[in-house]
């Protein structure tokens, strides 16, 4: 039982650690938007390099679910999309390397900018 329960650790380090995947973008991320807004948003990168991620966001007295959704392009630069209440709202921006990234946001009168740390 012992050894069993090892090596579901040891599988499950291997597939959650980003030192297994130093040289792709794909996996699990996590982006901190500040300026306008203070928000953690995490988000996966696919296999061809996109995300599509939706996150609910307090703004004022309302809650937002708001859209992320973009590619990643094979030299780490992102561009994105925000949608909320089913419309376009803003874009995103930036690059990322295989471990961290960092960009712009702006979304209607909203702006500010972000920072990522692959998981």
């Amino acid at each position: 039982m012992k050894r069993i329960f090892l090596l579901l650790i040891v599988i499950a380090l291997m597939n959650g650690c980003s030192i297994f995947q130093k040289d792709s973008f794909e996996g699990a991320w996590e982006m901190n938007l500040s300026g306008s807004i203070d928000e953690k948003v995490e988000f996966s990168i696919s296999p061809q390099n996109t995300f599509d991620v939706k996150k609910v966001i307090p703004y004022g007295s309302v809650n937002y679910e708001v859209n992320f959704k973009g590619t990643v392009s094979k030299d780490g630069v992102i561009v994105g999309d925000i949608f909320a209440d089913g419309g376009h709202i803003g874009t995103l921006q930036g690059t990322v390397n295989y471990e961290t990234g960092s960009g712009k946001w702006n979304a209607s009168m909203l702006s500010g900018v972000w920072n990522a740390v692959k998981k």
